[in-house]
């Protein structure tokens, strides 16, 4: 669309935002914060009825044009219907972006993106007794606490199914 808009080859657009993200990079950095073992700490109880739940975690798809030079099938999500880039972002129970990473291909799920992101309670560290909450499709096991799906709660015993509801 901006090689349209501004008349120039769409390899010229690919080459200026590669040069943008440098720029990008340096310029948002300040505004992302991964917080310490501490300040994680000092979240918990900030969602009153989940005071374990320090944060939360979730996935975003872009949609970009067909890739013409790229093995396109990567970048195509069937479940959108079209092709793209997908990003994670983990926020605080404040709000506050404390990781993205981005460029994971359009094929891969949130649980496919997170197992090839950097290691959340290694790389990046973070507490045993705190949790982020996730979307069903991601694991539920630490750091990301996800809730119970419908087929798990009948499961259950029915003493257990008002407890998980």
């Amino acid at each position: 669309m901006l090689s349209v808009i501004f008349d120039v080859s769409v390899s010229t657009i690919k080459d200026e935002m590669h040069a943008c993200i440098p720029i990008f990079e340096e310029t948002y950095s300040r505004l992302i914060h991964w917080p310490s073992l501490d300040e994680w700490q000092d979240l918990q109880g900030g969602w009153g009825k989940l005071p374990f739940a320090v944060g939360a975690i979730d996935g975003t798809s872009t949609e970009i044009y067909r890739p013409i030079t790229e093995p396109q099938e990567q970048y195509y999500s069937g479940h959108r219907q079209y092709h793209c880039i997908h990003t994670q972002v983990v926020t605080s129970n404040e709000g506050r972006i404390c990781y993205v990473e981005c460029g994971f291909l359009g094929h891969q799920n949130d649980a496919q993106k997170y197992m090839l992101m950097r290691n959340i309670g290694q790389q990046l560290p973070f507490p045993d007794e705190l949790f982020l909450l996730g979307d069903k499709i991601y694991q539920n096991r630490h750091p990301v606490l996800t809730a119970y799906t419908r087929q798990q709660i009948i499961r259950k015993p029915r003493n257990m199914q008002r407890k998980c509801k």
